[in-house]
């Protein structure tokens, strides 16, 4: 982009920054005017409340009273967002002038790709490198500031992040990235330094917080976690969100689990979650209910591989042990028959 263009980019933005010292005086003296209202609503109520306990009015009273106390409630959300307004005025160093943000298009140029300024529709833009996160492959960003935004920064955002190369999210067009959904950037705790660049005409930084933003993945807040970005599902039993190679099918209630939600058959090596099968009580080991079998004598289910005829190991035994015992008593019963013929 030639220097002419660069002049009267920076020029344009010059006067809608202008304007916007302007638009936030017009809306600090609305959010004062807001916060007096709060004030004289709570002085009103305060002498209802007086007048209804001289006459015994309980229940006008406590009406009263919960009006108050929504009103206190308002009033440091009103407080805090006046705070905002007169904070950024208040950091800002030196007035911004023109030759600044030609300047600051200057080292744009230098540092980023494809600095472009549409005339028409009055667009600075820039392409960001490919973004590759966890080995999701996103591509190249276009970072668009719609100059004539700039007046209603703290109104409307003032920007578009644009995927060149689309890769969304499986479950979501709209999400071309962890942190943008339709074209609009989550900015996180970059929110405030993206406002005070902006109203300072610092756009090498604006554009910079962005691009590091886009190339960094949170896994606190994303609009599409990177492990669902290809599909993915959610555990069956415990709910959490799995990727699809993190999955396990269970073929005998046909639904998707985690991997501490699932295990395998020991005896036929098929995949099943944890309610679908159970532990052996004689090997312990995990078997599907399609090999788990009862014990004709006691009734307890086991593996095939701990069953002999249908019959558990300790069932096995008693009756052995049942068999010798019988056999000895015959055995002692003959010779003392003996003995006694004799």
């Amino acid at each position: 982009m030639d220097d002419k263009l660069l002049l009267k980019a920076a020029f344009l933005v010059f006067q809608k920054l202008s304007l916007l010292n302007k638009n936030i005086s017009i809306e600090l003296l609305q959010r004062l005017t807001k916060l007096a209202e709060h004030f004289r609503d709570m002085s009103l109520d305060a002498r209802r409340l007086a007048l209804a306990l001289n006459r015994n009015w309980l229940f006008a009273a406590k009406r009263c009273q919960d009006n108050i106390i929504s009103v206190l409630d308002e009033i440091p959300y009103k407080i805090s967002a006046i705070k905002q307004l007169t904070d950024n005025n208040a950091n800002e160093e030196t007035a911004v002038i023109v030759t600044q943000i030609y300047q600051e298009l200057k080292q744009i140029q230098q540092e980023f790709a494809g600095l472009s300024y549409n005339k028409e529709k009055k667009i600075i833009a820039v392409i960001t490198k490919p973004i590759t996160l966890e080995d999701i492959y996103l591509g190249p960003f276009q970072i668009e500031l719609h100059i004539n935004k700039l007046t209603k920064l703290y109104n409307e955002c003032p920007y578009y992040c644009v995927a060149l190369e689309p890769n969304p999210a499986v479950n979501n067009e709209e999400v071309t990235h962890p942190h943008v959904s339709g074209e609009r950037l989550c900015e996180g705790e970059g929110s405030a330094p993206i406002r005070a660049a902006l109203e300072q005409g610092r756009l090498y930084d604006f554009f910079s917080v962005i691009n590091s933003i886009l190339n960094t993945y949170s896994p606190d807040s994303p609009y599409v976690s990177l492990d669902e970005w290809e599909g993915g599902a959610s555990c069956y039993d415990c709910g959490i969100n799995i990727s699809n190679d993190d999955s396990y099918y269970c073929g005998f209630c046909d639904q998707v689990y985690c991997c501490e939600c699932s295990s395998y058959c020991k005896s036929c090596d098929e995949t099943t979650c944890l309610g679908c099968g159970g532990s052996c009580p004689d090997c312990e080991e995990f078997v599907c209910h399609n090999c788990l079998k009862k014990c004709v004598e006691c009734g307890e289910t086991f593996c095939q591989l701990c069953l002999e005829d249908d019959v558990c190991k300790n069932c096995k035994e008693l009756i052995e042990t049942e068999k010798l015992e019988n056999t000895k008593n015959e055995t002692d019963g003959k010779q003392d028959d003996f003995k006694m013929a004799g």
